[in-house]
C-alpha cells in the first residue's frame, strides 16, 4: 500500500526511506514528534478517564495511581 512521499505501509516503518527512517532528519523529527505525542498522553492518561467518567475515576483522580503513572512515562522517557 503506496502512501505519500513514497512511503509503503507494508514494510517497517524505520526502513530506508519510510515514514520514521532514522537515516534522515525528516525521519528523526516525526519519530521526536509522534514519541513526544505519545508520551504526553501517558502523561494525562489519568485526567483523560477522569473527563470520560470511566469507572473509578468518578470521586476524582486518585493522587498515588496518578504518581505511579507519571512515573513510568518518566522512566519511558529516560529509556
Amino acid at each position: 500500500m503506496k502512501w505519500w512521499p513514497g512511503w509503503d505501509l507494508t514494510k517497517n516503518s524505520f526502513a530506508e526511506g519510510q515514514i520514521f527512517d532514522p537515516r534522515s532528519y525528516g525521519g528523526l523529527i516525526r519519530g521526536a514528534l509522534f514519541f513526544g505525542c505519545w508520551l504526553w498522553g501517558l502523561w494525562y492518561i489519568d485526567d483523560f478517564f477522569a473527563w470520560q467518567g470511566i469507572k473509578g475515576y468518578e470521586q476524582g483522580i486518585p493522587p498515588r495511581e496518578q504518581e505511579w503513572h507519571r512515573l513510568i512515562t518518566i522512566g519511558i522517557a529516560i529509556v
